[in-house]
C-alpha cells in the first residue's frame, strides 16, 4: 500500500471493507495524513507480506509493484503462501510489475519482470488468469517503463489457510 492512492479511490467509490499492508510505517502514515479522517475507515497493517499470516479473508488482492521485488524463491513462496491464505474461492488477484520489456532495476533494486506466464507459474494451478494488459507508465520524473498488469480469479483452494497466531 505505503504512499499508493488506490485507497483514496477505494473510499471515494464507496468501498468499507479496506486493508492496507505495507512493510513501511512511514509509507503508511503519509497515507494516513493524505487522507486525513478518512483513515479512520482502512485498516492498516505494518508487515512484512513475506512474513505475514492474513487473520481474514480478502475478496481482492491487489499488489502493484511488491512481488516483483522479491529476488528469492523462498520469499517468493512466503508471499504466495500469504496471498493463498487470503483469496477465498471467487477471489481477485490483480498483481502488476515489470513486463519482460520494462526495467531490470526500480528505485536501486533489482526486479524480476514477469508476463502472465510467469504470474501463472506463481499461482499454479489454484488460480485463472482473467485479463492482462501491458502498459506503459510515465513516472514523475518522465521515465517510460512498461507493466505487466494480471488479474486472476481464484477458482479452486489447493492447502487450507494456515492460522493466525
Amino acid at each position: 500500500g505505503g504512499a499508493s492512492t488506490l485507497v483514496d479511490h477505494l473510499l471515494a467509490k464507496g468501498f468499507t471493507d479496506i486493508t492496507v499492508l505495507d512493510i513501511s510505517e512511514k509509507g503508511l502514515e503519509h497515507a494516513k495524513a493524505r487522507l486525513k479522517g478518512e483513515s479512520d475507515r482502512v485498516n492498516w497493517i505494518v508487515a512484512d507480506a513475506t512474513q505475514w499470516t492474513p487473520d481474514g479473508n480478502y475478496d481482492l488482492w491487489h499488489d502493484h509493484a511488491m512481488f516483483h521485488f522479491l529476488m528469492d524463491l523462498e520469499e517468493q513462496q512466503a508471499y504466495m503462501d500469504a496471498l493463498r491464505d487470503a483469496v477465498p474461492l471467487d477471489g481477485f488477484v490483480v498483481l502488476s510489475g515489470f513486463s519482460l520489456e520494462g526495467p531490470g532495476r526500480s528505485d536501486g533494486l533489482a526486479v524480476v519482470r514477469r508476463n502472465p506466464d510467469r504470474f501463472g507459474i506463481a499461482l499454479k494451478d489454484d488460480f485463472v488468469l482473467k485479463f492482462q494488459i501491458d502498459k506503459d507508465h510515465v513516472t514523475p520524473t518522465g521515465t517510460v517503463q512498461n507493466i505487466a498488469y494480471s488479474l486472476f480469479k481464484r477458482t479452486y483452494r489447493l492447502r487450507e489457510p494456515a492460522t493466525a497466531q
